[in-house]
């Protein structure tokens, strides 16, 4: 009787992926991804022979590069998803304890319940802030850079005075486009064999949030090469909820202004794509049949974003104008903000969370489809540019959760 045939069911598979020191060495797993999909296409090159040789068929080809490819959609869990995401950017700051560090940009007055900062980075429902003088108040809600507080101000602001957030558990970093890019060993246990694909580089990556779905992450890497292991790692796995399209407290800012919420364009999903364009044909001669290394090119991030047509706001910044096509249109600035509903430090409120901050993106469409039947809805598609030369943050992504140390 036949072997039974074994099905990635349950905890019988795992991935586990580490970043390496020396480019194509394996290495032992760090995290392990609970994965909805990972798709390896390695490929053999045959280089043909001639077949006239006096006979009908042909004769073996040479053997020529190993060419590698792998596609993975993980769980976006809030402690997977930053590592995937610092590796496929390239650049990540010291993780730090103080969660939130912006002042405010207009006095408030005593008995005031809430105030308006210079940035809204990491602040949510439920987090305390330290204003000021004041002792820490509980943050009720936040939109766009107007913080509603859940008790009123006993000692007045003035303009520039700080308001911050210092946990003890939780820390935030931010991630932004960076080279080079690390090198990573993704470890596939099988059930009936362990893989170890070596020399990976996140080549491009995809975020997507829409209803009744979890944040979406789908990574494609480039490997130098695969080898069989023996003694495959224990996987231990997140034990987070992903970021989901409807947990309260995210929040979505289009050009300085809060959408998403009562009496704005209702946010009805959104899409962020970043490419970091890796040459995978860098061979050198008589070198063997893997990739030298694999260069990175010019990177791109692209986006799009779907809205229930209920103002012409998008339309106006497409324009570049209030009634029609401008000589020039400018470019706008997007936030988009997810937070968990598992907390990083309960103590101060502190959820996990993820901040996706693009400084200029150039609108390119803006369609309303008029459907009979259906709502109006307009898909906004875009394209990021840095704030400035040489600055490198078309993306810049901000993350807390309770990891101390860069990826």
């Amino acid at each position: 009787m036949p072997a039974p045939l074994y099905v990635p069911i349950g905890e019988r598979v795992s991935l586990g992926v580490g970043k390496e020191t020396t480019f194509g060495s394996p290495v032992t797993p760090t995290i392990f991804l609970p994965v909805m999909d990972f798709n390896p296409t390695p490929k053999n090159t045959a280089v043909p022979r001639t077949s006239a040789r006096g006979q009908n068929s042909q004769v073996e080809p040479a053997t020529g590069s190993y060419v590698g490819k792998i596609s993975m959609q993980p769980e976006c869990c809030p402690d997977v998803l930053p590592p995937m995401l610092a590796w496929a950017m390239g650049s990540q700051s010291t993780p730090t304890t103080s969660v939130v560090n912006t002042t405010v940009t207009a006095s408030a007055a005593i008995g005031a319940t809430s105030i308006t900062v210079a940035s809204a980075v990491n602040i949510s429902a439920g987090v305390l802030l330290t204003c000021g003088t004041n002792p820490a108040i509980a943050v009720a809600s936040v939109a766009g850079l107007v913080v509603t507080l859940q008790s009123a101000l006993t000692v007045a602001l003035t303009i520039g005075a700080a308001v911050v957030c210092t946990s003890t558990t939780a820390y935030s970093s931010t991630i932004k486009l960076g080279s080079p890019l690390p090198t990573l060993t993704l470890q596939n246990d099988r059930v009936t064999d362990a893989i170890a694909y070596a020399g990976c580089k996140i080549d491009t990556f995809k975020l997507m949030l829409d209803s009744k779905k979890g944040l979406t992450g789908t990574f494609t890497l480039l490997n130098q090469n695969e080898s069989k292991v023996t003694s495959p790692a224990t996987p231990a796995f997140s034990a987070l909820f992903p970021f989901q399209f409807e947990t309260i407290g995210g929040s979505t800012t289009f050009n300085g202004t809060a959408i998403g919420q009562s009496g704005a364009a209702s946010v009805l999903s959104w899409e962020i794509d970043g490419t970091n364009t890796i040459d995978a044909t860098y061979y050198s001669a008589a070198q063997g049949r893997f990739p030298q290394n694999f260069p990175e090119q010019m990177k791109k991030i692209t986006g799009k974003a779907t809205l229930g047509f209920e103002n012409d706001v998008a339309q106006q910044a497409f324009w570049g104008g209030s009634t029609g096509p401008a000589s020039h249109v400018p470019s706008i600035a997007l936030n988009l903000f997810l937070v968990s509903t598992d907390l990083a430090d309960a103590t101060n409120g502190v959820p996990y969370s993820l901040n996706l901050y693009m400084a200029k993106c150039f609108i390119e469409s803006a369609d309303v489809a008029q459907k009979p039947g259906s709502i109006l809805q307009q898909v906004v598609t875009f394209e990021c540019a840095q704030s400035a030369a040489g600055n490198s943050d078309d993306l810049v992504a901000t993350f807390v959760n309770t990891n101390a140390t860069v990826y």
